[in-house]
């Protein structure tokens, strides 16, 4: 990005065209001289413009690189023709011209920022601008307003296509302004304060006079001997812009010492979509990030994700936006195999805007769409940010016994929708849960699945049922609760020990009284030895007793008939 002084220009293709004449002639002639220092010399550098890092919208302002404005040749009638190179391919042009103020002229000279150790910018806001954007006075001994820098005739193109809107000018104080000192700013559209930047222990910009504030023309004055701040304008549009300044004219005051510095710049608006990828569904899902105009549909900005990266960006793209604001929408889509869905991803988008969050509410679709659409206006900076994370289950399970006390040891067999079976071992391999009896298992892709156990804990009788459930786009994770082990039971034997037999009592025998004759004495039996009277088991039993009373009793009858006969 250059800076480019036509008229120089002009010159330099005069001597470019002489010297190749001169080239080619000496060449014809066989003489073997090299070609003039001053035509192998290359052109400076492009600078353009360049961003510094904090401070009020830093992130969208460019300030110019003046290192090529020329103090001298901008005093001229026709003024210095200048051009910068932007980003996102826009081109800005203008002429510059300095002239005497009305106490005056002191000179200008490029600087980098800061223009002195005790200013703001560049000390404590847009630090590390590249370049050379502040135009400072050399020293002087006077005092009052002496000189004032107009940038005319102003365009902007992109693509060689003129822009009249999508863009603000900014002018800055480069300096400080306390007592006496200040500017006055100039456009051909009304001017706003942008910032007006106060370290701790300075006082406020233009603590003496602000004036003209959304008017096409301010004046800052300061007041105090303190350091003070730095204002900080922007105008939309403009085709002409200045900035006079004003030194320290205090006959008591240090005139020598007193030196005051501008800056411009030109403000757009930038936007970035960012992916984060937080886990996969699958190994080969790709995602693409996008941010394009919505009403056209142009791409501003795109970017894929490749291999196992955690994430990507656009980039931050600079663009023209319309005077009411751009619409800029922001979305993703996914790539990989024929399987690869959006669905199977949880999605989220956070926007925000110059650093501050857009609430839900201010974004067009809802947060877990692939798309969110933002209006977007010169100075926004919009950086939209898209995070997923895959829809994989989980499911969970307890090892207990009858009284829900866990048990450590068990074994099972987790079989995948795709037929693969996984070990799971309580605290060992598959397990993802560290206390005992309670297991864990994650990162199942959708589809059926089925768990069996393979070995019980010890003393227990191995579940035999298969347990299945289902992980789909509402089902990721799965409780399957206790389950119970019943204790082993002891083994029944199949040949019964021998039982010794019963003893059983004989029936009794009825006792049959003998037959004796009216009158005759009632006989006494008598008993054999080794004989009892009455039981079982080798004792002679009572039948026999009778039959020998009967028969004693038959025998006493007979031989009392024969005494008698």
């Amino acid at each position: 990005m250059t800076l480019v002084n036509r008229s120089s220009r002009k010159r330099l293709s005069a001597r470019r065209l002489l010297s190749g004449g001169i080239v080619a002639a000496l060449a014809a002639l066989s003489i073997g001289l090299a070609a003039p220092a001053s035509v192998q010399a290359a052109e400076p550098q492009p600078q353009g413009c360049g961003y510094g890092t904090g401070g009020p919208l830093a992130e969208t302002i460019c300030w110019i690189d003046m290192a090529q404005f020329d103090s001298t040749q901008a005093q001229s009638p026709q003024g210095q023709a200048m051009s910068v190179d932007l980003p996102g391919g826009l081109t800005m042009s203008f002429t510059a011209k300095l002239a005497a103020g009305a106490d005056g002229l002191r000179p200008l000279a490029p600087v980098a920022f800061p223009t002195w150790s005790g200013t703001p910018i560049g000390n404590s806001a847009y630090v590390g601008t590249p370049g050379k954007p502040a135009l400072y006075q050399v020293p002087g001994r006077n005092g009052g307003w002496l000189g004032e820098v107009t940038l005319d005739n102003i365009s902007v193109s992109h693509n060689g296509v003129p822009q009249t809107a999508g863009y603000a000018f900014v002018m800055a104080d480069a300096e400080s302004s306390n007592k006496y000192e200040g500017l006055r700013f100039t456009s051909t559209s009304p001017i706003t304060q942008i910032a007006n930047i106060t370290p701790a222990g300075y006082q406020p910009a233009c603590g003496a006079q602000l004036t003209g504030l959304d008017t096409t023309q301010v004046t800052c004055m300061g007041q105090g001997v303190r350091n003070a701040g730095d204002i900080v304008t922007s105008t939309q549009s403009p085709t002409r812009v200045s900035i006079a300044l004003h030194n320290d004219n205090d006959p008591v005051g240090n005139v020598a010492t007193t030196r005051q510095g501008m800056a411009f710049g030109v403000m757009f608006s930038k936007v970035q979509a960012t992916k984060v990828v937080e886990s996969r569904y699958a190994p080969a899902d790709q995602f693409t990030v996008s941010a394009t105009e919505t009403s056209t549909g142009a791409t501003i900005g795109t970017a894929t994700t490749a291999g196992t990266e955690a994430g990507v960006t656009t980039g931050e793209s600079t663009i023209l936006t319309q005077v009411e604001g751009t619409r800029v929408t922001f979305a993703e889509k996914i790539s990989g195999d024929a399987d690869a869905t959006l669905d199977h991803y949880r999605t989220q988008w956070a926007c925000t805007r110059n650093g501050t969050p857009v609430p839900a509410d201010q974004l067009t679709a809802s947060g877990t769409t692939p798309s969110v659409t933002l209006g977007v206006s010169v100075g926004d900076f919009v950086a939209c940010t898209v995070t997923n994370t895959a829809k994989l289950g989980s499911v969970t399970w307890n090892k207990v016994d009858r009284d829900s006390q866990r048990l450590a040891g068990s074994e099972w067999a987790l079989t995948s929708p795709d037929g693969t079976v996984t070990r799971i071992v309580d605290n060992g391999a598959g397990d993802e849960n560290p206390a005992v009896g309670e297991l864990s298992v994650s990162g199942l892709p959708w589809g059926q699945y089925r768990l069996e156990e393979t070995r019980a804990p010890e003393g227990f009788e191995r579940l035999t049922d298969v347990l299945t459930w289902n992980v789909d786009a509402t089902h990721q994770e799965i409780a399957l609760g206790n389950i119970v082990n019943l204790p082993t039971q002891p083994p029944v034997p199949s040949d019964p020990p021998s039982v010794p037999p019963t003893p059983t009592t004989p029936p009794a025998t009825p006792t049959v009284p003998p037959t004796t004759p009216p009158g005759s004495p009632t006989p006494t039996p008598s008993t054999p030895p080794g004989l009892a009277s009455t039981g079982a088991g080798g004792v002679l039993p009572m039948t026999l007793v009778a039959g020998l009373a009967l028969l004693a009793g038959i025998g006493l009858t007979i031989r009392r008939r024969a005494q008698r006969g």
